[in-house]
């Protein structure tokens, strides 16, 4: 056991209330999207700006990343589609270039290998990490690559920083959980030489987070943090989709003080 601990938090939010509500209440980072019940789109860039200029003014230090995905659906993409994704991080560069605050995007696309099996689709990443010198997460579509040895090695020559995954095509998910603590602890081992991160997710809970992610190297955790019925028919917040009292007890449960 390496006795390691997590050090960051990141909530997946979809408005800016959420957002802003789950890095006052702690939460280290935020990566914001539109339409989470399709697995994530691109936000308003009106939007997109207004949450950046209010990090930096208002919670210093913490961090965004934003969603680049310019349709619901697979994540298999026309040249037409990834070239205007190209362009959304070209047009937010602009615009985001001269703050100081911890920002990058997260992005994903696949294509069929040689074998019909889901692949990195290269060619895509390195277009749009052109596009910035700021961190790029690899989102879930890495969790539909059964090859995932020859994805990590595929990211690190794109130059991803960081994946997002549950680590189920690396090891067995866990029971009761919506993650397999033995793959992200393989694929942290793997990833780690190549100078990537596993953010590890699915489903985070204070209920379900399992102690041998810190044990086996991981530091870094996310999960989206829905209101449940009741909670919402209590909130005056009408609007967010987030639980800030939810994302307070995942931090308590992390060790990670506000």
């Amino acid at each position: 056991m390496l006795g390691m601990a997590i050090t960051l938090c990141e909530v997946c939010v979809e408005d800016l209330e959420g957002a802003k509500n789950s890095l006052q209440v702690g939460a280290n980072r935020v990566e914001y999207c539109d339409d989470l019940a399709n697995a994530g789109t691109t936000p308003n860039p009106k939007n997109i700006i207004h949450l950046a200029k209010w990090i930096e003014a208002e919670q210093p230090g913490k961090a965004m990343r934003i969603m680049i995905r310019n349709r619901p659906g697979n994540f298999t993409y026309t040249n037409e589609e990834i070239q205007d994704m190209a362009q959304t991080i070209k047009g937010l560069e602009t615009q985001l270039k001269d703050l100081t605050l911890d920002y990058g995007y997260v992005i994903g696309a696949l294509k069929t290998g040689h074998d019909g099996e889901n692949i990195v689709d290269q060619e895509a990443v390195k277009n749009w990490v052109a596009q910035t010198e700021n961190p790029l997460t690899f989102h879930r579509a890495f969790d539909e690559i059964p090859n995932w040895e020859q994805a990590l090695k595929d990211l690190a020559e794109c130059g991803i920083d960081t994946i997002l995954t549950t680590g189920k095509t690396a090891g067995q998910v866990d029971e009761g959980r919506g993650y397999s603590t033995e793959g992200l602890q393989k694929l942290q081992a793997a990833a780690k030489p190549l100078g990537i991160t596993i953010l590890a997710s699915g489903g985070m809970r204070p209920e379900t987070y399992h102690d041998g992610l810190a044990e086996g190297g991981i530091t870094q955790v996310h999960l989206r943090a829905p209101k449940t019925t009741e909670a919402k028919s209590e909130s005056s917040e009408v609007g967010s989709s987030t639980d800030p009292e939810l994302v307070k007890a995942m931090l308590k449960t992390l060790k990670l003080g506000e």
